[in-house]
């Protein structure tokens, strides 16, 4: 059952429901940090674009492990394969 998730972000409290708080406040924590980070090089900037630029981020970071994450699992198999080769080939002599 999805429940209230008070997050806080740039000073303003939203009330969120999910089924997960401690990774609701974390996906807030990192939002917020992401925005402040931004924040300090965009001074002249205005929220929103800020909001956005940090929504890119975040996006562009969880792509990346992603295809990261994609790569290891195709080079353990690779390699479990060649395992498995090996090791049916030593049993065969």
């Amino acid at each position: 059952m999805a429940e209230k998730i008070r997050v806080k972000i740039r000073g303003k409290e939203y009330l969120l429901k999910g089924d997960d708080e401690l990774t609701i406040q974390k996906a807030g924590d990192m939002v917020n940090s992401e925005i402040e980070s931004l924040g300090t090089g965009y001074l002249n900037q205005a929220e929103e674009t800020i909001a956005i630029l940090a929504a890119l981020n975040i996006a562009e970071k969880n792509l990346k492990l992603s295809r990261d994450k994609t790569n290891d699992e195709n080079y353990l198999i690779t390699e479990l394969d060649r395992m498995a080769k090996y090791l049916d080939e030593a049993v065969s002599k």
